[in-house]
């Protein structure tokens, strides 16, 4: 995909790198390079697809592009301006599974801003996405309690 965001990318192909080293399916020092090649050829893919569908999903071909969110949305904006030099990724999970994930599809949270962003005042920051307004408020109570970003 054209648009993953490449901090993400960058993290992902470190840790995926490190653990193909690890498992001696690279030489040290090469497993990125090997993931990041994985990566675009579409391997990587595939392979998620496999597993998907040894899972039982019903739906291994999921495509990004293709997803569905929730009729219920509730959009959080940056109450000061800064950098984001903080990422709670259990606020996002807390956040995400009181909105219903992952056991209500169209249920989530979807992240606009990224660590080391410089923001504004007033920029939307995520999106909560619910199925119903009951979960919707649910993931808009945890919110109000949990930071995701930290902005200096």
């Amino acid at each position: 995909k054209d648009k993953r965001p490449p901090d993400l990318e960058k993290k992902s192909l470190h840790l995926a790198g490190r653990l193909l080293e690890m498992c001696g399916h690279s030489q040290k020092g090469e497993g990125e390079t090997l993931a990041l090649r994985q990566l675009e050829s579409g391997a990587a893919l595939q392979k998620m697809q496999e597993i998907m569908q040894l899972q039982g999903s019903a739906n291994a071909k999921v495509d990004s592009d293709a997803l569905t969110v929730g009729a219920k949305t509730y959009r959080v904006f940056a109450e000061r301006s800064g950098v984001i030099r903080g990422v709670d990724s259990t606020a996002i999970t807390d956040i995400a599974r009181a909105c219903g994930a992952p056991f209500e599809k169209l249920s989530g949270v979807h992240i606009h801003a990224r660590y080391g962003q410089r923001v504004t005042k007033g920029v939307q920051l995520y999106t909560l996405y619910a199925a119903s307004d009951e979960r919707l408020r649910l993931g808009k109570k945890v919110a109000e309690t949990r930071s995701i970003f930290d902005i200096h």
